[in-house]
């Protein structure tokens, strides 16, 4: 289940979540009761490479422990998860996917971040459009292959077949996962517990025009 409200801010979120607080706790009482869920806003998803909403970045990290904090002291934090998403414009390089790796520019935001996910042993959510890769690069990529049409595939050099393009972006996606967690002291790590982060399907879909 995703939750959003329109009037709840990225700002307003990051700096003082009292406001907020009281309809967050009845929604999740009132929903935890039936199922597990997730919690996930548009307002804390705002893109990083996007010169639009750029500007929101230094608040998802203190609006994401906000709400977390708010679940936590009602006692919640292990039905309810916290997260936002990404997109496969963070990634700096995607292929092969296991050289998946963040942007330079965008993983000081980006690290925290996943490691607060960890942490809390939230998932995050991917966005993977397999149509923007191929329109980037047509002459390459087979159209069978981005469109999850049956296809024989592709062996990437490491000697790992992918069978659509899909696979293979969220595979990045999980390699420049684990790269970001390396980058934390693997005692530190291991101390707290902590594991990979799952990665849950954001959005995706294809060109109406293309």
């Amino acid at each position: 289940m995703q939750l959003a409200r329109s009037e709840l801010t990225m700002e307003g979120t990051a700096a003082d979540f009292l406001h907020h607080r009281k309809w967050w706790l009845y929604t999740s009482n009132t929903a935890s009761d039936e199922c597990e869920f997730t919690i996930l806003t548009r307002e804390l998803s705002k893109r990083p490479i996007n010169g639009g909403t750029s500007q929101y970045i230094p608040f998802v990290l203190p609006a994401l422990q906000n709400i977390y904090n708010a679940i936590s002291a009602a006692g919640l934090a292990g039905g309810i998860k916290v997260t936002t998403q990404i997109d496969t414009t963070v990634l700096d390089k995607s292929y092969p996917p296991e050289d998946g790796v963040f942007r330079s520019d965008v993983a000081p935001y980006l690290n925290p971040v996943i490691w607060f996910l960890a942490n809390t042993d939230a998932p995050i959510f991917a966005i993977i459009y397999p149509y923007f890769a191929y329109d980037q690069n047509p002459q390459k990529i087979d159209l069978r292959y981005a469109l999850l049409h049956p296809f024989e595939g592709i062996v990437t050099p490491n000697g790992v077949r992918y069978q659509n393009l899909f696979y293979a972006l969220l595979d990045a996606v999980y390699a420049a996962l684990e790269k970001s967690m390396a980058l934390t002291s693997v005692d530190a790590a291991t101390d707290a517990g902590i594991g990979s982060i799952e990665v849950q399907g954001g959005e995706s879909g294809w060109s109406s025009g293309g």
